[in-house]
């Protein structure tokens, strides 16, 4: 398989170690108003962030007007990092004055605070070395506890010693890490002034503190792969993850810690992309929250039956209703026809539903345009134009990133309503690795989630720090090939 060159145009906007870049992310000001350092132009991946992080001060640039993004960090600029973004740390340790640091130093104040954290420690000659170079190990630990990171859980790193162990978790969970792509950390490797900047940028992000409104993406489409590569893949990657005979690290070029040898029980990505006017894409955590909301201005499930009745023309023999203490379900699978699930998860006092949830199969989407004209009326139009042009967006593997194989969630606005949905698949293949039901795949297996809620809702949404999705573009290229090759298609 020729792989082209992808179109899709991409901004720079992350580092690490790796150097990946966000999907397509703007900024409305981080780079435009700020003075910028001569040799980080815009071809480099740095750049956004870089100059994003300078005009708010954090960063700051020598006085010949460089950056110096490649030359290693040494202690007493990543003491002043974290102290200009950290208002307070714990005390810990009892100060030590070191030999090699004077009280006349103008990063003596930063390098002491980081000391009473326990953060930083004398050597076995009472020397500090404020200009000696931080290494990835001492990074993990400092922002581990600068911002107060959870170290529960567990890493995919297998070069990590006991002493920065728990931190380096903390980062991994906290998603300010991805490691290499061969599964180690290198926790004694020196960190670039680059690097360390992406690393507090990720922490700031984590806490919802950068980089505020003011990001935005597009969601990236690789225009370099058909219809047939998308079904080989995603059968080849399903069948890696049901066997014993496990690949130790493939790599999933938007999420790098997933890995099949982990299964599907990895710790979730939290992201959330403004992609258009009302538009967003996010992940589960933020689609929950609108799950849970409690305001029920919804139909009723009798209001919802006669739908069912009406404008689907079923009779009562053709469906099935399941109520519960919660909610209502209507659910249709007729013989060799396309079957549809119609779910109001949750009911207020007049019964009517806060959510209306309508599952279906790809190739089943007439349930759904229907349901949207019955109560979107002159809206439905415009909503369904739009999630047939998503559609196309999620129909492809790249997006199936969660813990069950489904993609993340679009929503926009119409009128008075919210709409979310998501795609998955189910039911692939066997135990064996063969194929279930037709080859055809895309169609019979991939199903649609679409929850309409009312329009307020869009304010859980605007509500929560955008963060967006890194990724690298030789990363899915990479993935595609050595997934394909392993199941058998070179």
């Amino acid at each position: 398989m020729k792989l082209r060159p992808n179109k899709v145009a991409l901004m720079a906007l992350s580092l690490s170690l790796m150097t990946p870049v966000f999907i397509a992310p703007t900024t409305t000001g981080a780079a435009t108003d700020t003075k910028l350092f001569k040799d980080v132009t815009k071809k480099n991946p740095n750049f956004e962030i870089i100059h994003m992080m300078a005009d708010k001060g954090i960063i700051s640039g020598y006085p010949d007007g460089t950056f110096k993004p490649n030359q290693t960090l040494s202690r007493k600029h990543a003491a002043a990092l974290i102290t200009r973004t950290v208002k307070t740390l714990p005390k810990t340790t009892v100060f030590k004055a070191p030999k090699d640091l004077s009280t006349k130093n103008a990063y003596y104040k930063d390098m002491k605070i980081l000391m009473e954290a326990g953060l930083l420690e004398l050597d076995k000659k009472g020397n500090i070395n404020p200009d000696a170079p931080l290494t990835r190990g001492e990074m993990a630990k400092i922002i581990t506890t600068a911002y107060q990171l959870d170290t529960t859980g567990q890493h995919p790193f297998r070069d990590v010693s006991s002493k920065y162990n728990s931190y380096i978790t903390a980062l991994y969970q906290a998603n300010v890490t991805s490691g290499y792509e061969d599964g180690t950390f290198r926790e004694n490797t020196y960190l670039t002034r680059a690097h360390y900047t992406a690393f507090i940028y990720r922490a700031m992000r984590e806490m919802g503190n950068m980089p505020g409104t003011e990001l935005s993406g597009a969601i990236f489409l690789p225009t370099n792969y058909t219809s047939e590569d998308y079904r080989r893949f995603v059968l080849a990657y399903e069948y890696l993850t049901i066997g014993d005979n496990r690949p130790t690290h493939v790599i999933h070029p938007l999420f790098p810690s997933w890995t099949p040898s982990l299964g599907y029980e990895v710790k979730p990505v939290k992201y959330l992309m403004k992609t258009g006017e009302n538009e967003y894409y996010y992940s589960n955590d933020v689609a929950k929250k609108i799950a849970e909301h409690s305001n029920y201005s919804m139909p009723t499930p009798d209001e919802v039956e006669q739908f069912v009745k009406k404008d689907l023309k079923l009779n009562s023999t053709d469906y099935e209703r399941y109520d519960n203490v919660n909610g209502i379900s209507f659910f249709h699978n007729p013989n060799n026809n396309p079957s549809f699930n119609i779910t109001l998860p949750k009911k207020g006092p007049n019964q009517q539903a806060n959510n209306i949830v309508i599952n279906a199969y790809y190739n089943n989407k007439e349930v759904l345009n229907q349901f949207l004209a019955y109560l979107m009326k002159t809206e439905a139009s415009k909503a369904i134009d739009w999630y047939e042009e998503k559609m196309k967006i999620l129909y492809n593997p790249l997006y199936m990133h969660q813990a069950n194989l489904q993609t993340g969630y679009f929503a926009k606005q119409f009128g008075d309503y919210l709409i979310q949905f998501n795609i998955g698949y189910a039911n692939a293949v066997d135990v064996r690795g063969e194929i279930i039901g037709s080859p055809s795949f895309l169609d019979d297996k991939l199903h649609y989630f679409v929850t309409i809620t009312t329009a307020d809702q869009l304010k859980i949404i605007e509500s929560a720090p955008l963060k967006p999705i890194e990724f690298k573009q030789e990363a899915y290229d990479k993935l595609m090939r050595d997934v394909m090759r392993l199941h058998g298609n070179p």
